[in-house]
Formats: structure tokens, sequence, C-alpha cells
């Protein structure tokens, strides 16, 4: 019996390899799996697959295809002589009457649409329909030509569309929303099995369309058919709720008029009381207004007169006509209950006036209708006593009194005046004391009587001229004014009597006078004028009255007389640096100069970071940015309005991938996005030509065109004996340094994409314009094989040779035993293509066979984890593993190891 073997080559020990690379420190092996390590056996059961494991039910990783391998003679067959049991047809072994692919003669399968076909009596017909398809013409013909995903059971429901398990062929699309849920349309019916259980000209809940229900404000909505769209409703208002009227006849905003009970009974008879109690819209409609024709109301005895009732604000009120007023004085029965002038309301309260002398009185009832004001006091004749007689709100006018002023005992009689309830002779002059003053005052015929004008200094030598001599005592001789004595601080220089004591001055003591601008002794000399005793007044700078600074600049002050402050007093005047206010305080540097201009021992203070004293040196400055950088102090310039640093930047030079700030503009390798691919020695090299995408070795699958780093990739500050630690700047392609290891696929891939310019990742590795991302491993693969006539197994050719490149079998160091150390890009100076002759001409690329394995942007998912190739060998791996095809290693993104690295590639 011929066997159908499908051989799927899948990695399934891919957690089993990628643990063993985390744990072993030499994997010298290529991971080969079988007897015969990369030779094929030419049986077709697969021998050692250099790239993976052979194993059957798999799926291969390395891409996607699925190797169908068959037995001789092509043709399958259940019994032995190509004979089935079953066959009845001898010209194709199949009963056609029952063989679906041989239905009704050989050859004619049974293919209905969407269906699974059986062969009855040599014709097709439906056994059953797809998932989801129907036969909804029920022409087996077409097939299961109705696509539908059904949401409800189909065909169990009565006719009235309720749910019933026991029937079978029924409509059951209860739900509007416009598809087929029971998936029972057909015959081209251009809107099939639509809502079929929705009446959409009377269900009020989707009234004309699904979803719009009829709902109106206090009320029930009502879904009639719609005279202009058959087969669709319109929404009308119903009832109304119990308590709302609809009284504007506008379904629009419902049962808008809230009124009325709520249990359903029917409203009350109006009433007067503000509300609408029969529902009509209308308050208070159809009771009294007041007009002639409604009820009298009111008394209508006395002064009254009836009116007419009227519902007012709520209430019935009386109006028109004459209501009860206060019962009056006035011989009528104003209060209208039949008596008159019974406790009147004008009685009782205060009569009269209370102005000046008169009293008020109270008001009093006589019989007949007359008041009368009772107990009162009313004014009387005015006389001068201070009162108000005549009660019209003046005191002592129109006086009714007389007073008389005859006196001859007074000089000047006087003329009667009523002064404060008193009468009094106005402008009398009795007889006085006799004064100095030309009159005889006391009427005894002698003017002036008593007052000797040759000493009296208050009438000296003429009535009223008293001597008042400024701040002087004065004395009388001879009718004469002069200085008896002068007053404290004052002194009479000039002798002249008419000024008295003219020169005020306090006197501090004899013989003394210092700079103030006071003469301090009297002697009318002020300061410098009274030079003798001027000059020994004056302090000395030094010792031992230390009155001025001498520190700093202040060297060689003197003591000067002059005004501080509007005060004339000694003060130090200073050499010109030193400036001070209008009190004489230095005043604060301003000048960076060298110099103390304040005197406080300290140069240039407001100038922090030049020097300021031996103890207080300048501050360190700096110029430039990256290796422009320069270091200095600060240091006084322009003329001393500014400080500045000793030193200038330095020249910016290209920007270089090496972790410096070569062009000095504040960022570190920010170099263009095709740094590596220009210049007279590029760092990337082009790559053109075809990938082996399928595994049959022959580089004739799809073209490619790109740029890949010449070396392994580096950190920008790796050298020859250090990998270097900044891994967060752009990864640089340099000769002579060692790799980037140790590096996870995330880290190296993000660190490839920050050599675009926006130092992002763009689109999927490898596809036209994604730029620098990792290499594809199809690319890795053509980029390591290629030489100018072809593609090779290893990068120096097709034969293996140990000492070419840094794999396992060449030993890095001369001691004895294994040394498998990683050396720095391009040591093996002949582990690179071939001779030169494909574009770019005279670029190579090394290492790309040992040294360190190297991470591709190629990934395969195995139990639902996704891991990524890892091509190029390592200085541990053996020769088989050094080959450009081996693809048998890979690792998840987070894979670390010491011989791991990554290169870069651009794709325009």
């Amino acid at each position: 019996m011929n066997k159908t073997t499908t051989v799927i080559r899948f990695a399934a020990t891919l957690l089993a390899l990628a643990a063993l690379a985390a744990t072993s420190g030499c994997d010298t092996s290529p991971y080969c799996v079988g007897g015969n390590c990369g030779v094929p056996t030419g049986d077709g059961s697969g021998g050692d697959d250099v790239g993976g494991d052979s194993i059957e039910g798999g799926t291969d990783v390395e891409d996607g295809r699925t190797d169908v391998e068959t037995g001789e003679g092509g043709a399958d067959a259940d019994t032995e002589g190509g004979a089935d049991a079953d066959v009845t047809d001898g010209a194709c072994d199949a009963d056609t009457m029952t063989d679906p692919n041989n239905c009704g003669s050989c050859g004619h399968r049974c293919d209905l649409p969407n269906a699974y076909n059986d062969c009855v009596d040599g014709a097709c017909h439906i056994r059953a329909c797809l998932t989801n398809w129907w036969n909804g013409d029920e022409d087996e013909s077409s097939g299961c030509e109705y696509y539908c995903i059904p949401r409800v059971v189909p065909g169990n429901c009565d006719e009235s569309c309720v749910p019933d398990p026991t029937i079978i062929d029924g409509e059951c699309d209860t739900i509007c929303n416009r598809l087929d849920d029971d998936c029972n349309g057909a015959n081209g019916d251009p809107n099939p099995g639509v809502d079929d259980c929705i009446d959409l000209e009377h269900d009020p809940s989707n009234c004309g369309s699904c979803g719009l229900r009829c709902l109106y404000p206090n009320g029930v909505g009502a879904c009639e058919p719609n005279p202009g769209t058959p087969g669709h409703g319109r929404c009308v208002l119903g009832a109304c709720d119990d308590g709302y009227w609809d009284l504007d006849d506008s379904d629009a905003n419902g049962c808008e008029y809230e009124c009325g009970p709520t249990d359903g009974s029917p409203p009350p008879a109006e009433s007067c009381n503000r509300i609408d109690d029969d529902c009509d819209g209308l308050t208070d409609d159809g009771l009294p207004t007041g007009l002639p024709t409604d009820p009298l109301c009111g008394p209508s005895d006395g002064t009254c007169v009836q009116g007419h009732e009227s519902c007012i604000g709520g209430l019935i009120e009386c109006v028109g006509g004459t209501p009860p007023a206060p019962e009056l004085c006035d011989d009528l029965d104003n209060d209208c209950d039949t008596t008159t002038d019974e406790d009147p309301t004008d009685v009782g309260t205060e009569c009269g006036t209370r102005t000046g002398w008169c009293e008020p009185g109270t008001w009093i009832c006589n019989p007949g209708g007359g008041r009368e004001c009772d107990g009162d006091i009313e004014a009387r004749a005015e006389t001068c006593n201070g009162i108000d007689d005549d009660c019209d709100g003046i005191v002592d006018n129109h006086l009714t009194d007389t007073f008389d002023c005859t006196n001859p005992a007074v000089c000047i009689e006087g003329t009667p005046l009523c002064d404060s309830g008193v009468w009094v002779c106005d402008g009398e002059v009795p007889g006085s004391l006799e004064t100095c003053n030309g009159i005889d005052d006391d009427c005894d015929t002698i003017v002036d009587n008593g007052y000797n004008l040759a000493t009296d200094v208050l009438n000296c030598g003429s009535c009223g001229n008293a001597c008042n001599l400024p701040f002087a005592a004065e004395t009388c001789t001879g009718g004469t004014c002069r200085v008896a004595s002068c007053e404290v601080d004052h002194w009479d220089i000039n002798g002249a009597a008419s000024d008295g004591c003219e020169y005020a001055c306090v006197r501090v003591a004899t013989n003394y006078d210092t700079c103030n601008g006071r003469d301090d002794d009297c002697d009318t000399l002020t300061d410098a004028a009274d030079a003798v005793d001027f000059a020994a007044t004056r302090p000395t700078v030094g010792a031992p009255h230390y009155f001025c600074n001498t520190v700093g600049a202040c060297a060689g002050a003197t003591v000067t007389c002059g005004v501080l402050g509007g005060v004339t007093q000694w003060m130090c005047s200073y050499p010109a640096a030193v400036r001070t206010d209008s009190t004489g305080t230095i005043l604060p540097e301003t000048l960076c100069d060298g110099v103390d201009e304040d005197c406080d021992g300290s140069t240039d203070d407001n100038w922090p970071g030049v020097a300021h004293s031996t103890a207080d040196l300048a501050d360190a400055c700096s110029a430039g940015l990256g290796i422009c950088l320069r270091t200095g102090t600060y240091i006084c310039s322009g003329g001393g309005t500014t400080q500045s640093c000793s030193v200038t930047a330095g020249t910016a030079g290209t920007e270089t991938c090496n972790g410096l700030d070569d062009n000095c503009d504040g960022s570190t390798d920010n170099f263009a996005e095709n740094y590596f691919i220009t210049g007279a020695s590029p760092a990337a090299v082009q790559v053109s030509g075809q990938q082996d995408n399928d595994g049959d070795t022959l580089y004739d699958d799809t073209a490619r065109n790109f740029y890949v780093m010449r070396w392994e990739a580096s950190r920008p500050d790796a050298t020859g004996a250090s990998a270097g630690a900044q891994s967060t700047l752009k990864p640089c392609s340099i000769n002579g340094v060692l790799p980037w290891t140790n590096v996870s696929w995330t880290t190296a891939n993000a660190a490839c994409c920050r050599l675009n310019s926006d130092g992002i990742c763009h689109g999927t590795p490898g596809a036209t314009g994604s730029r620098w991302a990792l290499c594809p491993e199809f690319d890795w693969d053509m980029a390591c094989a290629r030489y100018s006539g072809g593609y090779y197994l290893y990068p120096y050719g097709n034969t293996y040779t140990a000492a070419t490149c840094n794999g396992n079998d060449y030993d890095t160091g001369g001691a004895a035993g294994d040394q498998d150390d990683i050396l720095a890009t391009q040591t093996m100076a002949s582990c690179r293509n071939p001779a030169p002759g494909f574009p770019p001409s005279s670029s190579w690329i090394w290492d790309m066979s040992g040294n360190v394995k190297e991470w591709t942007a190629t990934s395969r998912t195995s139990g639902g984890t996704t891991y990524y190739v890892i091509r190029g060998g390592a200085s541990n791996n053996s020769s088989l593993g050094l080959t450009c095809k081996f693809n048998f290693t890979v690792g998840a993104a987070a894979f670390l190891f010491q011989n791991l690295g990554f290169r870069c590639c651009y794709f325009p």
C-alpha cells in the first residue's frame, strides 16, 4: 500500500535551544540533528537540514512551506492491485450512483456552491449547507446561495411569532434591526426575510422604521398606517395619562396640561380658588365678576349702599356700593349698625398746640354731632420774660410791656433792650479806671492822671509806647527805651537799643569753633572764618580719630569741611575711584576692574565670577560644547563693565559615530541618516541581487537593493579593548573595536532605528522606505554569501578555512587549550567577501561569519511565543555553524548572550 508522506520542517526544539544558549558558555555545535549533518541523503526522507530539525507533522518555521512527498505511482489506493471494494464502474473504479466525486459519470464531481454534497441515484444533492449558508430559493442546482448569520433559532415560532420549540417552520425574526435574524429570506426578494415579526404600521415601538418609538409627554403613543408611505406607520397621540390634558390639540408636546384627579375620576365643578377645577384651561371662569346681574352683598343701613359679588384672587369679595366706615362725631350712622355717634373714632385724641406757653387738650364729642377741644391752655400777651407767651414760636417778640433807662450817675445813658428775658439799657457808659489814652476815663476832669511817661516802660515818652526790644529786658530812661539785659543765647553786639539783643547764638564754649555751620563761641565768626579755633577741632584720618576709611581705594583720604545731607560737618574726601552718596556713605562697587572701590577689602563685589581676594579666587567657566569645550576662569572685561570667561570655544569638527559631540552643537552623534553610506570610506556597503527565499541555495528569488554595515555594530565609546558602555546613542560601524554584545533583540532593533533622522522605526524592516532597521534574514544571507560571480557557502568561499574567520577552530591566544575570545572588528582581515567586482567596487563586509552571532529582523512563532532568527555563528561555533546559510539558532526578544550582537541594514 503506497503512502503519502508529509514532511514539515519545524524548529521543534526552539525553546530547548534557547535554554541551551542561555546556560551554555561554549556552543561549539552548529545544532546538527541527525547522523549526516548538512549532507543530503537523496532518498526524500530529509537527512539532516543544516537550517533546522526535520519533524513529521510540523510546519517549516524558515519559510512557511509544507513539502508534500508522494510515493511512487502518485495514486492513492485502498486495496492492493488498485481495486476498491465498492467500485461498480469499471471505467474509473467508482460508484457513479453514489460517489460525489464521480456522480453520474466518471470525473463529474458534485460541486454545489457552499454546500456539503451527496450523490443520490447519479444526481448531485445538497446534504447540508456550510455554516451560515442557506438554500433560500429551495433550488438545489444553485446550491446554498444565501449567506446569513442567524441571531435566533430559525423556524421555532408560532404564527404570532412567539417562540415555540415544537414549531418546525415559522417566522422568528422578532428583533427590529433591518437584518434577517432567522435567515428565512429567499427567491430574490430585495429585502428577504428582514424583520418578519415586526409590524411597522402598528407597532408603537417600531413605527415606520426600527427603533422609532411613539413617545409623548404624559400620554400614550399609538402607531397608525401612514397613507403617504404604504407598509409604514406614523406616530399619533393616544390617550392622556390621568391628571393630564391635551388642550392645544398638538401631538408634538403630548398632554401638556397637568390638571385634575390622577385616579381617572372626572374633575369637579369650578369654584373661586384660583385653580382650574374643571380642567378647561381657564381659572375661576363662569363665576361672579361684580356686574349688576351678580348677587347683591353687603349692608344697606346708615350711610352704606349694597354692592355685587365678584371672584377676586380666589376669594368672593363684595365690590361696588358703599361699605361701612369708621364711626365719626357727625350725627350720622357711619358704621351702618343703626346707632349714631356711638364710640366715634375722631375723639379722644390730642387737640390744640404745644408751642411756647400753650398746652394741648383732648377732643370730645358733644351731643348733636359737634367736637370740642377740652382742657387746652391758649395764647396770652407777649412780655419780656423769656417765654413765648403768644405761642407764635418766637420768644419775647411783639412785647406789650416797657422799661425806663434814665440814670444821671453814668457818663452816657442807654436805650431799653429786652435781652434773654431781662430788660437792660443798651449803650450805657458808666465811669471807669483811668488809663493812659488821652481821655478822662474816670470822669474826674484830669486826663491820664497817675502815669509817668519818663520812666514807665509801658508808656515811655508817650502813652502806649511800650518798650519791647527783641530778646532783651527793657528799661525807660528820660522817656527812651534802653537794653537792661539780653535773653539766654542772644547778644547785643552792635550796642543799638533799637534792635535789642540782635545776635542769636548758642555758645558751646569760649574760643571754640568746629565744622557745623554755626558760631560755636558766639564771636560772630563761623567755621573756617574763626581760623585758629577751627583748625584745633579738625579730626585726623588715622590715629587717634580714625575718621576715614583707608582700605583699598580709600587710601589717601583727607578730612574736609562740607555739606552732607544738607548738614555742614566734617567729611572724608576720598580719591576719585571711590563713590559716595549725599550722606558721605561709600557706595557699592559697580565696575569690574580689580579695584576695591567700596573699601571693604574685597574687589569687584558685584561680579560673582571674578576673583575678589587671595582667599576668594575666580570661578571656573567654560566655552563651547562637545569637543569644543574649553575651561578657564572669569575675568573682568569690557572696560570694567562686564565679566567674561578667559577661554574661547574650540573649533568644531565633522560629526562622526564616536559618542562625542564633534560638531559642538550640544547633541552627540547627530550625524545624518545617510552618514554610513556616503563619504570616501563608507561604513555601510550597498548590496544588490536576488534573495534565496525558497531555500534551494539558488539566489534567484526576490530582487533586493539595500545597504548593510561593513562591520558588526559597536557602541560609540567602544575601543579595541572595551565594548564600551554607551547604550542609548546610535550604534557605530567601525573597524578595530569590540562589537556590541550581550544585547537583546528589542535593544538591537531600537538601536538600528535610532540611525533614522527621527530616531524611530518605520514599517516592516526590509520593505521599501523602511530605512534603518535590523536586517531581515534573507537580506543578511544574501549580503553574507555574495561575490562578483554568484554566492558562496562562507563569506570568503565555498570551502571552510579554519584561520579565515574567528570560529571555534581559531584560537585567539598563544596559550595551550581552546581560546574563543571575541575580537575587535576586522581583526580577521580575510573574513570578508572576496575580491571586489560588485557594486560598489572596493567595498567589503567583514565578520559576517564567526566572532559574534547577529540578530535579524525575521521572526518565527512557536507555542504562542515569538522568536527571532540569529545568523552568522560566533567565536565558539564549529564550521557548520559558520556558514551563511546556517539559520538554526533563534531567541526570544529579551534573550541576552555574551556572544550575540547585531548589524543594521538601510532600505531606501
